[in-house]
């Protein structure tokens, strides 16, 4: 049965193993991907695979026909497939893509796990809120008028929002319009989004999580990199591209520019201290001056994997009472507020109370 889902990491993942698997049995490599396009329950990545097999039969390598879905297969995966098939070991290679792949994951998986409770919280206070203010408020404000009774000056100040929110016209869409479409241009042109990248990785808070997780995923990809003989300009290159952040693209390509006209890697890398912190540098230096980069990035690697879920632990661990107490308070603030006009009733007094 086929499913119409967008294609998930977990399953490019899952496809790499599975071909891998076939591949290590000694199932010819047309037949291994026909069998995986036709038992894909994804349509959309079935299709992928088919085009793939097709143009595989067709006479191209693996690594070209995948260099036609860069948006799922990017330069590093291609470029550890090319190696494989070159090497006739493409098997182990598809097993390492996958490996890679898995690994790169985690850590973005951990930090958007972390984010999911904070986000369903703010949601639901939204929620709540919101109905208060269009449905509950228009009719509490009512019964207070028909009782007569003297509205304290912070229920006023709730009216008022209540009021602002139920005569939401034209005029404040058109004031907001200007600045959605400056976030919009910030955050998704290519002149916005390496100034964007830029912000978010000098928010207060998140800025070491998000160093450390760029870090982790460009260490990794270049470890993968270097070890199938890519020169280490171009993977330093692709490595920055896996990150997806524009800023540390900008970092890294500068840097990149200074090492092809005479400078070492420490050198160039370290004139940009603000993308690349002392352990990467130090370690970086201790490869370049070994002559042995793979084992001090695979430790980088490892390094920032654990810094980067031991960190966004300690974040959640942190944020999530505060973040309970502040929506408590305002919950509290304002069902307080819209009910404190109750207390100044005088129950001994006659009321003509409304139907």
């Amino acid at each position: 049965m086929f499913k119409l889902l967008p294609i998930r990491p977990r399953e490019i993942t899952t496809f790499m193993e599975q071909f891998a698997t076939l591949l290590s049995n000694n199932v010819h490599l047309h037949l291994a991907m026909r069998a995986l396009y036709k038992d894909n329950a994804n349509l959309f990545f079935s299709m992928v695979i088919k085009d793939l097999t097709r143009q595989v039969e067709m006479g191209a390598t693996l690594a070209d026909a995948m260099e036609r879905h860069t948006s799922l297969f990017d330069r590093s995966i291609i470029n550890l497939i090319r190696a494989g098939t070159n090497s006739g070991e493409l098997d182990q290679a598809l097993m390492q893509a996958a490996d890679y792949l898995r690994k790169r994951d985690e850590t973005r998986r951990t930090i958007k796990q972390m984010v999911v409770y904070p986000s369903l919280l703010i949601l639901l206070l939204l929620l709540f809120v919101s109905g208060i203010f269009i449905l509950g408020v228009p009719k509490l404000k009512g019964f207070y008028q028909k009782m007569h009774v003297k509205i304290p000056e912070e229920t006023q100040r709730l009216f008022d929002f209540a009021d602002a929110i139920q005569n939401f016209d034209l005029s404040i869409a058109e004031a907001l319009l200007p600045l959605l479409m400056t976030l919009l241009i910030v955050s998704f042109t290519p002149v916005g989004r390496p100034f964007w990248s830029m912000i978010m990785s000098r928010l207060p808070g998140i800025a070491r999580l998000i160093r450390y997780s760029l870090l982790e995923r460009f260490c990794r990809t270049l470890v993968v990199q270097l070890d199938n003989d890519v020169p280490i300009t171009t993977a330093a290159q692709q490595a920055a591209e896996a990150t997806g952040n524009e800023w540390f693209i900008q970092a890294v390509n500068a840097s990149l520019l200074e090492i092809k006209q005479g400078s070492s890697l420490f050198e160039a890398f370290n004139r940009r201290k603000y993308a690349f912190d002392e352990v990467f540098l130090q370690l970086l230096d201790a490869g370049e001056t070994s002559g042995n980069l793979l084992d001090p990035l695979r430790s980088a690697t490892l390094y920032y994997e654990r810094a980067a879920r031991h960190l966004s632990q300690m974040i959640y661990e942190f944020a999530k009472p505060i973040l309970i107490m502040l929506v408590a308070a305002m919950i509290g603030y304002v069902l307080f507020n819209l009910v404190n006009p109750i207390m100044s009733i005088d129950i001994n007094r006659g009321y003509d109370l409304p139907d």
